[in-house]
């Protein structure tokens, strides 16, 4: 963890443009392991964070920072940007191309939560805070994807969740 925060604290230090970062929580892992062993479930997030490290672009980052929850660093990219972003990463990961993708698809992977620079957000550790409490909304409303915004965490899009 102590890396990731060094490259998000990095990021946002140098950029002078938005800076957004995701919490992702892998939706299912107890469900794996359950049935198919711990064994299957450490499998399955090694591969999530390969799909995830092979879909991102030199400049975004990602971490798996405990458990089943990742970190993932997208400079230069404000919020609509990082959420249109996010939802392409997941759709990737997931195993289609895009969500008009017709082949088989999981609904959901991950639950996601994130925040972008701005006046609520100033520091890399305000980010932080403000992604891990859009998270929390996330999981607690059983939604895709839940985005820190102006210092309102708001709902992300009603369709995908």
């Amino acid at each position: 963890m102590a890396i990731a925060a060094r490259g998000v604290e990095r990021a946002v230090a140098l950029s002078r443009r938005p800076v957004s970062l995701a919490f992702l929580d892998l939706v299912g892992v107890n469900g794996v392991n359950r049935h198919h062993g711990e064994e299957a479930g450490t499998d399955l997030l090694a591969a999530v964070l390969g799909r995830l490290e092979d879909a991102t672009t030199d400049f975004e980052r990602v971490w798996r920072i405990g458990g089943d929850e990742y970190l993932l660093l997208l400079p230069n990219r404000g919020r609509r940007s990082a959420m249109s972003r996010l939802r392409r990463l997941h759709w990737t990961v997931a195993g289609g191309s895009d969500p008009g993708d017709s082949g088989p698809v999981l609904r959901r992977l991950f639950r996601a939560g994130g925040a972008t620079t701005g006046p609520a957000t100033p520091t890399s550790w305000d980010l932080y805070l403000a992604a891990a409490g859009a998270l929390r909304i996330a999981k607690r409303h059983d939604r895709l994807i839940v985005w820190h915004w102006s210092g309102t965490p708001a709902l992300g899009d009603p369709s995908m969740g």
